[in-house]
């Protein structure tokens, strides 16, 4: 347990009687595809951190439509953020959004309760939990901007930088959905990427980045 801890960012630097501390009051458990981790508004008694796997981060609109938010994805290289919750202070944890399973993951639960406890008596968990705090709320900027700021080619530039992992693994359609743009806008925003020379198909039909700067130039403001 005490090695899945460190594997995470939010522990770093904690010396090891604090993490066999933590490892008394938390435990790991493997959840399937499409497993509804939490609901937004929910209240929940527990810090999740996602250890392997994929969870995908949803609201709905007042009229039932599912919107998608964000992913969280253990393996992306720059993958630095694998806390689930947004909304975090010391009384509670109110969940921001619906989290569900995209693909079958591994969750460290840790009690809320007694870790907050550690982080006001121990400087170096107080400081990693705000860091991981600004990272939630910059992950939530992005996202703004990508839903209201880019346009559909810097939406999809964006995507394939930030997740070309899952991207590769979708279908056509269920991206297109997630970017809120028509399929046929996607096919033709990919065929000028690989004009262009941003991008080229393998032989297996995933996308590979071959101009990552060209790339990230289209999404910057």
């Amino acid at each position: 347990m005490i090695e899945k801890l460190r594997s995470l960012s939010f522990f770093n630097g904690i010396d090891e009687n604090t993490l066999t501390k933590i490892c008394d009051f938390s435990k790991i458990r493997s959840y399937e595809k499409d497993f509804i981790l939490f609901y937004e508004g929910q209240i929940i008694e527990s810090v999740l951190f996602l250890l392997s796997g994929s969870i995908d981060i949803h609201k709905f609109d007042r009229f039932g439509n599912k919107k998608y938010l964000y992913a969280i994805d253990s393996m992306q290289e720059d993958e630095d953020n694998l806390l689930l919750i947004n909304d975090i202070n010391f009384n509670q944890i109110k969940t921001f959004g619906n989290a569900c399973v995209w693909e079958k993951s591994e969750i460290l639960s840790i009690d809320s309760k007694k870790l907050f406890q550690l982080v006001q008596q121990n400087i170096n968990l107080f400081s990693n939990l705000s860091k991981q705090m600004i990272l939630k709320n910059q992950k939530l900027y992005e996202t703004i901007n990508r839903d209201i700021v880019f346009d559909a080619i810097a939406k999809l530039a964006y995507t394939l930088d930030k997740d070309l992992y899952r991207f590769n693994l979708m279908q056509r359609q269920e991206i297109a959905y997630r970017l809120n743009i028509q399929p046929e806008t996607l096919s033709r925003i990919l065929k000028k990427l690989k004009q262009d020379g941003i991008i080229e198909p393998t032989e297996s039909g995933e996308i590979k980045i071959v101009n990552k700067n060209s790339l990230q130039e289209i999404y910057k403001i």
